[in-house]
């Protein structure tokens, strides 16, 4: 029996890019790109395949370059939600377009994005990803982060949270006034939060595993049954449902560093006092267990089905009435302000 849980890294949901509705939904990005980006693409035009599985190679390249294993990456991650906006003139409209002209003004007869063995090639691809997240910003479909850290954070963790910002190159302010984010000290989980289903098809459900980078959600072939997901993909240009400043707990940018990503806003969300938020799409264990066919006596019983692992700090306790044995891989290193993670790796990649 299947068991829903967060992928063990930010490769990409290969299923859900090759899928045939997925494939259809390149036909506006490819349309856009010989109509504004000729010039580059109509001696070898993309088919609606062929642009998914580029992006494909693009997610990949930032999972072995830019992920969270890598030492010193160079660069950020690019936002997953980026790479899922289909919309003409969108975020994933730029990515394309940037890189297929820095293709062609390096002369290259094909992308490699592949491992290679070639230094000078892979600070080009490097360069070529710099290029992309400024043609993001240029373009407004990716804001970079200006912070406001309240006087009530912990001043070590304010320290190292204005390194990290800074850093990511985010900018932090000394006022409320303009800024994107405003920092509260650390709060514990609720109970409740484990996942959140984010987007839904007839056959699928993508979840998003609090206190994970969205490049760790995954594609599961579930229903679930006790919320009712969005039937649009996410948007890195949504924001913040309702405008406004994002106020979260601190440990939004101390995983921010652990993972070389900015993370998901909702997960440490918090309101004017600092109260964690509840999110009406969230998904307990049980919720999970339900919708994967997974039941707490079969899991005791031994019956071969499998309890989801949560994803949550050691303070976080689960709705399930089974206790989780530990994990034998090796747990991360804890850091300043950010409490201890009892995150399991998955059973298995979608």
């Amino acid at each position: 029996m299947m068991s829903a849980q967060p992928k063990k890294d930010g490769s990409p949901n290969k299923q859900f890019f090759e899928s045939s509705e997925t494939v259809a939904l390149f036909e506006g990005v490819r349309t856009w790109l010989l109509k504004n980006c000729k010039k580059y693409v109509q001696t070898d035009p993309p088919t609606n395949k062929s642009l998914a599985s580029l992006v494909v190679q693009l997610i990949q390249f930032q999972e072995e370059n830019f992920g969270k294993n890598v030492s010193k990456p160079p660069l950020t991650r690019l936002p997953m939600k980026c790479f899922l906006d289909f919309k003409p003139g969108g975020a994933l409209c730029h990515i394309l377009s940037t890189i297929y002209k820095y293709k062609s003004e390096q002369g290259w007869r094909r992308f490699d994005l592949q491992v290679s063995k070639s230094p000078s090639r892979m600070d080009r691809n490097v360069e070529m990803f710099m290029n992309v997240e400024k043609a993001l910003i240029q373009n407004k479909c990716l804001v970079m982060p200006n912070v406001f850290i309240r006087s009530d954070v912990e001043k070590s963790v304010q320290s190292k949270v204005k390194e990290i910002i800074k850093r990511h190159q985010g900018t932090v302010s000394e006022t409320e006034e303009d800024v994107t984010h405003v920092i509260y000290p650390v709060v514990d989980p609720l109970d409740e939060e484990y996942a959140r289903a984010v987007y839904r098809r007839p056959s699928h459900t993508l979840l998003h595993w609090y206190y994970f980078p969205d490049s760790h959600d995954s594609w599961d072939p579930i229903e679930i049954s006790t919320v009712e997901p969005p039937e649009t993909l996410p948007s890195v240009a949504d924001g913040k449902k309702g405008g406004g400043v994002w106020r979260v707990t601190a440990s939004w940018a101390l995983d921010l560093d652990q993972y070389n990503e900015w993370m998901n806003e909702e997960d440490y969300e918090v309101d004017e006092t600092g109260k964690k938020k509840v999110h009406k799409l969230r998904i307990s264990v049980d919720d999970l267990m339900t919708a994967t066919g997974t039941s707490a006596g079969a899991a005791s019983s031994g019956a071969g089905a499998s309890t989801p692992s949560v994803p949550t700090d050691d303070k976080a306790k689960t709705k399930s009435t089974k206790k989780r044995k530990k994990s034998p891989s090796p747990q991360p290193t804890p850091k300043l302000g950010k409490r201890k993670s009892n995150r399991n790796p998955p059973a298995h990649t979608l």
